[in-house]
């Protein structure tokens, strides 16, 4: 591995802290056991898995693609802030690194923007920007479940500006998809004054966009060639589905900050939607990002397993059914197909100069 590639992977240590500190809470969250027992990681699980985690991949990510010295601050004090929080160090000094870190980004887009001119670069920057509110939010006491309109907005556009940056040649040439990252943000500021209002003209927005994209996307004619397309082509459309669910969900049952469907359409959207888009981007990414080979197998279809079992049973089973136990063993299984990623992943990494 290169030098320039060492520096970016440890750049990556915060967001695997802000991972495990995640999952952790996550656990405690069930009621299963958990390796470290703390109340600051349960309550921060999802800071700690947005920000802490997707957050500085994200950071990293759009630092590679400026390719300026300065610019690799932004992840590094997204790291940062994943450390803090996880730390004893007051909760405002980790938070406030997060925010700084998201505010940072929003920056990052400005050259960006300058050098293509393009939509993808503006949706990717809007999601920015509710990534900077959500995190302001919190900072100024709000709790999680009310920033989840927030850190979804910020998750789902930086997403769908990646789909228009990877698919260019064809997705660029409409006009649908802009136009859906306008709705949901106006959505999103209809849920600041009115959340009866708001969320299930959020949840529409999500089932409209899910659909064209289950329709659109290039990355469906990846499944029927096989191997690494077929792969990275059923994860994004089962990832569609799954934003659907969450859709669906927030427009029948509009605002809700605890119970089954809070925990359904908030693990449809951060699970089956973000994480299914990290496994089916992550061959793609990685690589270019950290400036190492990715060998391609079949293992990667592990982890996609896992999640996608451990999802029905949780949310399907357990939510929709009322059954705790499900939701336990579904989520305890959530954190096995994550882990199972890393490992799959770590296995499979290659330097640029060994040899196959």
């Amino acid at each position: 591995m290169s030098t320039l590639s060492r520096h970016r992977a440890w750049l990556m240590v915060g967001a695997g802290i802000g991972l495990l500190c995640g999952l952790d809470g996550a656990l405690i969250l069930l009621g299963v056991w958990s390796p470290v027992l703390s109340s600051r990681l349960a309550l921060w699980h999802g800071p700690f898995m947005t920000l802490g985690f997707i957050g500085t991949v994200i950071c990293l990510e759009r630092a590679v693609a400026l390719n300026h010295r300065a610019g690799y601050l932004v992840p590094l004090s997204s790291g940062l802030g994943a450390v803090l929080l996880a730390s004893p160090a007051p909760v405002p000094f980790g938070l406030s690194f997060l925010a700084a870190a998201q505010i940072g980004l929003l920056a990052l887009y400005l050259p960006l923007w300058r050098r293509s001119r393009d939509d993808a670069t503006v949706i990717q920057a809007a999601g920015a920007l509710c990534a900077c509110g959500a995190a302001l939010l919190l900072l100024s006491g709000a709790t999680v479940a009310s920033t989840i309109g927030w850190l979804s907005s910020y998750l789902v556009l930086t997403i769908l500006g990646e789909r228009l940056e990877l698919s260019r040649l064809t997705m660029m040439r409409n006009r649908f998809l802009p136009g859906c990252a306008m709705a949901l943000l106006a959505a999103l500021l209809v849920q600041v004054a009115s959340p009866a209002l708001g969320w299930p003209l959020f949840g529409a927005v999500l089932v409209v966009m899910s659909v064209w994209l289950v329709r659109n996307d290039v990355a469906r004619a990846g499944i029927r060639r096989g191997g690494q397309a077929a792969f990275i082509g059923g994860m994004l459309m089962i990832g569609y589905l799954w934003l659907t669910v969450a859709g669906i969900i927030w427009l029948v049952a509009g605002p809700l900050e605890s119970g089954p469907g809070y925990d359904a359409a908030v693990h449809a959207v951060f699970l089956g939607f973000v994480m299914g888009m990290i496994l089916g981007h992550a061959p793609i990414i990685l690589p270019s990002v950290l400036r190492v080979r990715l060998d391609w197998s079949g293992w990667f279809w592990l982890p996609a397993v896992l999640l996608e079992v451990s999802l029905v049973l949780r949310l399907g089973v357990g939510d929709g059914l009322d059954r705790p136990l499900a939701v336990q063993l579904g989520g305890s299984l959530n954190v096995i197909a994550l882990l199972s990623l890393i490992a799959v992943v770590v296995t499979h990494v290659r330097s640029r100069r060994s040899h196959a």
